[in-house]
């Protein structure tokens, strides 16, 4: 995890916390997580720590992976023995969870005034849940058969498309985006065509931190 400016390990899937999502997903429980964004977004934009938090929706199967943590240093969860074990449990729960599911961010900094400032984002979809994740590379990938790569070689594919693009390509699925500041979520269903300005007065600035969390449904 970044953490003020500096490297701080923690467990995988530890340090629970419930974060508010937008409805209809509301209140869910999430973990630490390791990705990508823990490297990538501190050089990219400058900010003292960034947290990447992820969990299922039901507390049982969020509880049974966490059992599991102590135990990954000696057992192999990879082998499709358990694979089998954990799809058999998910199966099981299903009829008690939902369809609906969220990717959120929340950026915390200070306004020109030095006051603290908070912005959310979220993408909402009461069905279709895998069709977030797979969104940026089917929209990238179109816009390089269509425009040409912007640049040559390997590197982070961070700032070539933009959230409405994402929008404009999610829409049809029944996703949606939610906004929000340091008092909740302030909207529902949006076209995300008031979501490219920070609501409200401050603009934030690069000393912040961002916070995102995934709420997968139970399937």
């Amino acid at each position: 995890m970044w953490r003020d400016g500096r490297w701080v390990e923690r467990p995988g899937w530890g340090d629970a916390v419930r974060l508010e999502f937008p409805p209809p997903v509301g209140r869910r429980r999430v973990h630490n997580c390791d990705v990508p964004d823990l490297q990538l977004f501190p050089a990219h934009f400058g900010v003292h720590t960034v947290r990447f938090h992820a969990g299922l929706e039901l507390d049982a199967l969020n509880y049974l992976l966490t059992a599991c943590r102590p135990l990954a240093s000696w057992v192999r969860f990879d082998r499709p023995s358990y694979r089998a074990l954990f799809l058999r449990a998910s199966l099981m729960l299903f009829p008690f969870g939902s369809t609906n599911g969220s990717l959120a961010v929340w950026l915390h900094g200070r306004d020109h005034d030095g006051q603290p400032i908070e912005r959310r984002r979220a993408i909402v979809t009461d069905y279709d849940g895998p069709a977030t994740p797979s969104s940026a590379a089917i929209v990238l990938t179109r816009k390089i058969l269509r425009e040409g790569p912007a640049r040559i070689g390997a590197y982070p594919c961070l700032g070539f498309f933009t959230l409405e693009e994402i929008l404009a390509h999610l829409r049809p699925l029944g996703v949606w985006c939610a906004h929000g500041d340091e008092n909740g979520w302030r909207s529902g269903r949006s076209d995300g065509s008031d979501l490219l300005e920070p609501h409200g007065g401050g603009q934030h600035q690069g000393n912040g931190d961002h916070e995102y969390g995934n709420r997968q449904r139970s399937r």
